[in-house]
Parts: C-alpha cells; sequence; structure tokens
C-alpha cells in the first residue's frame, strides 16, 4: 500500500496510520504519511477514505476470514469513531511529519489539543475545507477563529476531556464578509461542515 499512500500525499490528502506493534514490528517512514501511531493489540484492517468509503478486514487471530467495502457515509462514520476511540488518540505517535501544518480531521481533536491557547487569547489562522450544510457545495475558508464552544454553546474547558466534546462542537469564524460557524462530521446547525482543519498560523500576545 505504500506507493498508493504515497501518492496520495503527493496530491495533498492528510494520511494518518494506526499500526498494531506488539514492540518487535518494523514501523517504515512512509513520505508525506502526516502521522502513524502504534496500537499494542492486535486490531482488524480498517481503512476510511474521502468519509464514503470504508473498507475492514477482522484480525489474524479471527474464527472467520472476510472483508467488507462499505460505501456509505453513515457507516463510515460509525467506523471512524471506532477508529478514533481505540485505535487513535490515546496511542504512542511513533511518525509526525511536522513539515505539514497541524490538520485535524475532527473537530473534538483540534479542540481538544487547541483548549489551552483559546483561553489565553492566543489569534489562530484557520484553513476550514468542507461543505456547505443548505447547498452542499464545497468550500474552503480562511479566517481567524472567533471561539468555540460545545454542548449548549458552553464555553470549551481549559482542559477537555473527549467526554466533554462528545456532543456538539462548533467553531465560529469570522470573514472579510460573514461570521460562519463550523461544524463536524454530519452537522446539521453550524452553516459548513468541515471536512479538515489546518492551523495556518498562531500569533501569541505579548505579555
Amino acid at each position: 500500500m505504500r506507493p498508493t499512500m504515497e501518492t496520495a500525499a503527493g496530491n495533498g490528502v492528510s494520511i494518518q496510520i494506526a499500526v498494531s506493534d506488539d514492540g518487535t514490528a518494523d514501523i517504515p517512514e512512509i513520505d508525506g504519511v502526516l502521522e502513524i501511531r502504534k496500537c499494542p493489540i492486535p486490531g482488524p484492517f480498517l481503512s476510511i477514505v474521502d468519509r464514503r468509503y470504508a473498507f475492514f478486514e477482522p484480525n489474524v487471530r479471527s474464527d472467520r476470514s472476510y472483508g467488507i467495502m462499505i460505501g456509505d457515509e453513515r457507516i463510515s462514520f460509525i467506523m471512524h469513531w471506532y477508529f478514533w476511540t481505540c485505535l487513535w488518540v490515546r496511542k504512542e505517535c511513533v511518525q509526525l511529519d511536522r513539515s505539514q501544518p497541524p490538520t485535524y480531521v475532527r473537530i473534538d481533536g483540534f479542540v481538544h489539543e487547541a483548549a489551552l491557547l483559546l483561553h489565553d487569547d492566543v489569534t489562530m489562522a484557520l484553513q476550514i475545507l468542507g461543505r456547505r450544510i443548505e447547498t452542499g457545495d464545497r468550500v474552503g475558508i480562511r479566517s481567524d477563529l472567533v471561539r468555540a464552544t460545545c454542548g449548549d454553546h458552553c464555553e470549551i474547558p481549559r482542559n477537555p476531556t473527549y467526554a466533554d466534546l462528545d456532543g456538539q462542537v462548533t467553531l465560529v469564524l469570522e470573514t472579510e464578509d460573514d461570521v460562519v460557524s463550523v461544524g463536524a462530521w454530519g452537522a446539521v446547525f453550524e452553516d459548513v461542515e468541515a471536512e479538515a482543519i489546518r492551523v495556518d498560523g498562531i500569533d501569541v500576545p505579548e505579555l
């Protein structure tokens, strides 16, 4: 799969990989991959592509051998939740491409890492790639983050848990023409559903 992933990365695709490793695996460096994390417990093969497609195969210890290809965004969302909670958030990072801007495919992942900066009046310039909720049109927005909320429009805690961010999380950006609300995968109430969030710049106020 390395040539395919390197080609995709060269075309601007953000790639995150979780690798099963009991401490003996030789984890390769793959050009252009944003981040690789390792999991000590063997898991299934799972690939989620552009939110629309998911590919699944049980781990080698399964009593049955089969593979599934899914072309449904709702089921892919469930698969990605499994990837995020079981294979990613608390696993050790073994490779990070720092030449790429920090990029997130989940709003809760971005907010979890940026929460302290949001409370310290740091200005963050973001690039949001996604689609408009009402029309489905593709959209790219570059602007400063004004605020972030979770739940019933509550302020993000300084050190949020993933449980704090389990419901609705919204980013608000102010462009030259308008104020735009940005929601997560499956957003209903915001203006834009984010598919990728890239941090273009951080401006720390002088003390």
